[in-house]
């Protein structure tokens, strides 16, 4: 055959043999990353189907702040992770992330009705944009469950009497796995603020995995292949990869892996990494072992160890002359320590206070600029070092470490050394730093409202100030003389005036909010000051509606008390008729001088009297227009009135707050702040 021949036969045979490779229905080598990725289908509202026929579904959760917690709590929470941990053996597997990420921004300008607040929020946004980044850190956990294998399962069905030899329910399986997330849940929820993440929360989570980006993603229609989804940006592996636009921009992928691990260490004791000023994602894949896979390994350990502990010297050494360790002067004492610290770990796992699992907590930085990517690498590895690990970034195992890294993903990176559930729990990131929440949690206010207050806290942790729980606003500020109480309910009053249609309402002592008050237009009340232009209130001007005369009924009987006077079935009827006539009266005529003319006993008109124009406390109460108007935002000095008796100071303080009830009508946004609370709220009424 001449070689023309030849050469155009071998280039035949290639072609058949590409085109029947074409015709195979799977590929041997994957063709991108979609194919590296194990995620296949969502089966159910958050809990996804993987390539391997594993589940995996996933949490939002959040730890106690670590300046918050004392020891002994922390302790009890690392405990009580780690009891959660020993009911999972072989076929299970954790992911816990802690995604760093780029804060959300100052809240927008704001309804401020008067320049000043407005001035006052403009230089607050300033100081805020002004310093370094803000960073805040979300935690996710994921829950991954194998299956056993159909094969497996049908195999025992025939050895079980009345076993179902028709192979697997998926459906059973699936229940069973949706049975178990919710027991997981349950035992975590008692320590850690535990989130289930719907099918766009946990689809969302895993891209941001995948990609280093945090923007929201959505389920797709049923059936749709989540690996294609999720792959929405190219991959180059390597010494170095990449993720993102190959031609355009993209991120280099530098993972920081942990190789060997302190002698000791306590619960929190990586928290520092809470407060780093950059963008990181903080993997730790746990695969807990079951006791007897765990005692093989162990045992393995042990073994190596032991044959270690002494040199050549020491095996040719006769028997009868070997000294005790002791005295060996062959003995490797590190090989020594390891043989005694792994008889102590498989005594751990034979009393099952552990669970042994092979343990990769990994560090990824995701950045376009590869100089940076460095430098924060260099502050992580400082961090961990500084702490007593022992840490490297990833070379030849970058790419490797970077998939395994993946929820759900168990088989890459080979780095798997085995570590007890104690030690982990330690090591896991339950500790976080409060950022409060960037939306006013109250359902009453408008959708996405801003929070109250925002500043930073510990290192480029942002600060959210936020009153309210649900609907619930109630708030206690102590502190010792001079902290600064007053100046920050000033604060607090200024900055809720954000909030369209916001109306603040503040009891004064001391005169510490007249600046505020006068500089924003807000109504500044001095009661009872003793001057001759002193604030004049008019209790029974809106006696004509029912529920007001219901309220002054009430109100006057705490009056009557005050005086002495008990008021019994009959006299409770002659001060409600006495109301009612002064209710027919012209608006300026509903006195109290005009309640005293229609009281026909003497005994409550001897009561009420101290408190008309004739008596001696008639200067405050007895007023036939008050002076109190309709503003929006009104400040009470207190002073003098808190130096006068409860004669009078109960029945002014009653009115003032029942004056802001009635202007509470469930449309504005609505604060109101007593300051020295103690001394308003003295009195037992």
């Amino acid at each position: 055959m001449d070689p023309f021949s030849g050469m155009l036969g071998f280039a035949a045979g290639l072609g058949a043999v590409r085109a029947v490779q074409a015709l195979r229905e799977h590929r041997r080598e994957p063709a991108g990353l979609a194919d590296q990725l194990g995620w296949a289908f969502m089966v159910e509202d958050g809990i996804v189907l993987q390539k391997d026929g594993s589940f995996l579904a996933g949490w939002r959760y959040r730890g106690p702040d670590l300046n918050a917690a004392t020891p002994p709590e922390l302790d009890l929470l690392s405990q009580h992770i780690n009891d959660a941990l020993l009911p999972y053996t072989d076929a299970w597997m954790f992911h816990a992330d802690a995604v760093r990420r780029p804060a959300r921004g100052y809240a927008g300008p704001g309804a401020f009705p008067d320049p000043v607040t407005g001035m006052i929020d403009t230089a607050r946004r300033e100081a805020y944009e002004s310093g370094r980044q803000h960073y805040e850190t979300e935690y996710y956990l994921t829950l991954t469950h194998w299956p056993p294998p159909e094969l497996y399962s049908r195999l025992a069905a025939w050895f079980v009497q009345g076993g179902d030899r028709r192979g697997v329910d998926w459906f059973r399986v699936l229940a069973e796995y949706r049975e178990s997330v919710r027991e997981l849940e349950n035992r975590l929820s008692g320590r850690l603020q535990m989130e289930r993440l719907d099918s766009d929360a946990l689809l969302t989570h895993l891209h941001t995995c995948l990609s280093g980006l945090h923007h929201p993603v959505s389920n797709p229609p049923d059936g749709s292949y989540l690996d294609h989804l999720l792959a929405s940006t190219d991959m180059l592996g390597g010494f170095e990869p990449r993720v993102g636009s190959l031609f355009g921009r993209d991120r280099r992928i530098l993972p920081i892996a942990v190789h060997g691990f302190p002698l000791e260490v306590h619960a929190g004791v990586l928290d520092a990494l809470n407060g780093l000023p950059f963008a990181y994602r903080w993997s730790n894949r746990i695969i807990p072992l079951s006791t007897r896979r765990a005692g093989k390994l162990i045992a393995s350990h042990q073994r190596f160890w032991a044959l270690k502990r002494r040199g050549v010297l020491g095996l040719l050494q006769d028997d009868r002359r070997r000294r005790s360790d002791a005295e060996d002067v062959h003995l490797d004492l590190d090989a020594n320590r390891m043989v005694f610290d792994a008889r102590e770990a498989a005594a751990e796992n034979s009393s099952g206070a552990v669970r042994f699992c092979y343990y990769n907590p990994t560090i990824l930085v995701m950045e376009e600029d590869a100089a940076r990517a460095g430098r924060i690498a260099d502050e992580i590895l400082k961090v961990l070092q500084d702490r007593g690990f022992t840490a490297g970034t990833e070379t030849v195992n970058a790419t490797e470490a970077y998939l395994g890294s993946l929820p759900g993903h168990g088989y890459p990176n080979l780095r798997k050394p085995l570590v007890s559930s104690r030690n982990i729990a330690d090591m896991l990131p339950i500790t976080a730093v409060w950022p409060g929440l960037a939306s006013n949690p109250s359902p009453l206010f408008p959708r996405e409202s801003p929070a109250l207050l925002w500043g930073a806290t510990q290192g480029s942790t942002p600060f959210r100030v936020n009153l309210h729980h649900s609907d619930v606003g109630h708030t206690l500020v102590l502190g010792p003389t001079g902290s600064g109480k007053s100046i920050l309910l000033n604060l607090l009053a200024a900055q809720f005036r954000r909030y369209a249609g916001a109306q603040t309402f503040v009891f004064d002592v001391d005169y510490s909010a007249l600046l505020l008050a006068v500089s924003s237009g807000a109504r500044h009340y001095d009661i009872a000051a003793g001057k001759t232009d002193s604030l004049r209130l008019q209790p029974l001007a809106e006696i004509h509606i029912p529920a007001e005369r219901s309220w002054a009924a009430e109100w006057l009987e705490v009056l009557f008390g005050l005086q002495g006077v008990n008021l019994t079935p009959p006299l409770r009827e002659k001060v409600a008729r006495a109301l009612a006539l002064v209710a027919e009266n012209q608006r300026e005529h509903r006195t109290l001088t005009a309640l005293l003319v229609q009281l026909q006993d003497e005994t409550l008109s001897s009561a009420l009297r101290p408190y008309t124009v004739d008596g001696a406390l008639g200067h405050l109460l007895d007023a036939g227009e008050s002076d109190i108007g309709d503003a929006p935002h009104e400040v009470f000095e207190l002073r003098h009135l808190m130096e006068l008796s409860d004669k009078v100071l109960v029945p002014t303080l009653l009115y003032l707050f029942h004056h802001v009830e009635r202007k509470l009508d469930g449309q504005r946004p609505t604060l109101m702040i007593v300051d020295e609370a103690w001394m308003a709220l003295s009195h037992s009424l």
